[in-house]
């Protein structure tokens, strides 16, 4: 009588259900179960149902280790997008700053009316030479004034309407006329005038100075060349680093020798001084 009243299909069918409900109850709850590990229950059911097709019943019954496991994978994935992120900001924050630096330069030159500031990018740059991305829509045009703060950084050669290319101060043989002055304000007062010839294989100005002339190292380099237009005069061309005496003549002549101040390359800002109408 009792297995016409409940078949064998029905019998395990209760007998799921009643697992089921078992193994989402809290463990106090399934007192009756005793010592049977309850994960091993909803996972033997969790593969139960997804072998009959019943995916969402199979979901409901993941095994803990499932969930777990998933949560870690969330929270990692969750740590290296905020890493990525504050690696982007980051960056984003120090090319800002490296535009505010380049906007508020100490140079008296900056701060004189009748220039306007034109910040560019660097695109491509080589010994001489180097392409920045603004031009003629800009106001920029041949001759100008490129600065980086203090630093001359070259003058403005040929100009399209979006790109123009700059001749760069530390290009192979540049000779630039230049005074060297105490870099303290308060400094003894003594200025020289001399030629600066840059090189690539030292990656500095070097000097001749006569053995009577006082140089100190820490001295600036400053343009006074008259090729150079009026507003690029008074810009750093770099610093003294060393003074030994000259091999050929050491009595009478000293080699000093000036480490650059502006040092250009792809990625970096710098400033056009654009005249304003």
């Amino acid at each position: 009588m009792f297995g016409r009243l409940l078949s064998t299909k029905r019998l395990l069918l209760l007998t799921l259900v009643g697992l089921c409900v078992t193994s989402l109850l809290p463990t106090t709850t399934a007192w009756w179960i005793g010592d049977w590990p309850r994960d091993r229950i909803q996972d033997g059911l969790h593969k139960t149902f997804l072998v009959a097709g019943l995916n969402r019943f199979a979901a409901m019954l993941r095994p803990p280790a499932i969930h777990e496991a998933e949560a870690a994978r969330d929270l990692a994935t969750l740590y290296d997008e905020e890493r990525v992120y504050s690696a982007q900001l980051r960056a984003r924050v120090a090319e800002q700053e490296q535009r505010i630096q380049l906007l508020s330069g100490t140079n008296a030159v900056l701060r004189l009316t009748g220039y306007s500031r034109v910040s560019v990018r660097v695109t491509d740059t080589d010994l001489a030479v180097a392409i920045v991305d603004a031009g003629a829509g800009a106001g920029v045009a041949t001759g100008q004034c490129v600065v980086a703060g203090d630093a001359l950084v070259g003058t403005v050669g040929n100009v399209t309407s979006v790109t123009a290319s700059v001749h760069l101060a530390t290009a192979e043989g540049a000779q630039l006329r230049v005074e060297l002055v105490p870099s303290e304000p308060g400094s003894p007062s003594r200025r020289h005038e001399v030629v600066a010839i840059y090189g690539h294989a030292e990656d500095m100005y070097v000097v001749e100075l006569g053995g009577q002339q006082e140089v100190e190292v820490g001295d600036v380099a400053r343009l006074v060349d008259p090729r150079f237009p009026d507003e690029a005069h008074g810009f750093v061309i770099g610093r003294v680093q060393g003074v030994e005496a000259d091999p050929s003549d050491p009595l009478m002549f000293r080699i000093v020798r000036i480490t650059p101040a502006a040092r250009i390359a792809a990625g970096r800002h710098v400033i056009i001084l654009v005249p304003t109408p």
